[in-house]
């Protein structure tokens, strides 16, 4: 904008700003003039009368429940005046009428032996596959129970879960295998350990 421009616009400003003053007045004169008023009645409260209703002879009105009394707690007391029904019964033990004792142990501990360092297996022997489980393509897990002596020999073996067909041939291959012997404190020991077999056709 060169300077005789901006003088020039300068010169009218006031005029232009009278203009625009006029025209806001005017506009919001008419918006008063044509707006309707609104008038606000404040809410009246409003009372619902009671109507109090007889209840007819025929109906009858169930008494209220009947209060229950709070069970009695004993407590320790130091009054002797105290009743003898709210002192605790007595409890000696009749050592007459015991129950039986549960039978002793079997000799050695049973089949429970303690160990810092589990039995190894050295040598292991694969379970034959049963030919009917082989014909219909059935897999399986066996779980078995060994007892390992201190020599590493299976001495003791049983099935804990898995299906039948695999119960035979899985306990055969498992009296086959040899074991570095379970460790307590350096020195060879029996151990019973479980050991999962898995029984898969190669595809």
């Amino acid at each position: 904008m060169s300077a005789r421009a901006n003088t020039v616009f300068k010169l009218g400003y006031r005029r232009y700003f009278d203009i625009a003053l006029a025209i806001s007045l005017t506009m919001h004169l008419l918006a008063f003039m044509f707006i309707p008023h609104i008038e606000i009645n404040p809410e009246e409260d409003q009372i619902d009368e009671l109507e109090v209703i007889d209840i007819p002879p025929e109906i009858e009105i169930p008494p209220p429940p009947k209060e229950i009394a709070r069970p009695k707690v004993p407590v320790e007391s130091l009054d002797e005046s105290v009743e003898e029904e709210d002192t605790i019964e007595d409890t000696t033990l009749d050592l007459e009428n015991l129950p039986d004792a549960p039978p002793p142990p079997p000799p050695g501990g049973g089949d429970f032996f303690v160990f810092d360092k589990a039995p190894q297996i050295r040598r292991y022997v694969d379970p034959e596959y049963p030919q009917i489980a082989m014909e219909t393509g059935m897999e399986g897990v066996v779980q078995l129970k060994l007892t390992v002596d201190e020599r590493g020999r299976v001495i003791s073996a049983m099935v804990l879960s898995g299906d039948k067909v695999f119960h035979a041939p899985a306990l055969a291959a498992a009296k086959k295998w040899t074991f570095q012997p379970a460790e307590m404190s350096g020195n060879a020991v029996k151990a019973t350990i479980i050991i999962p077999l898995e029984f898969t056709i190669d595809r």
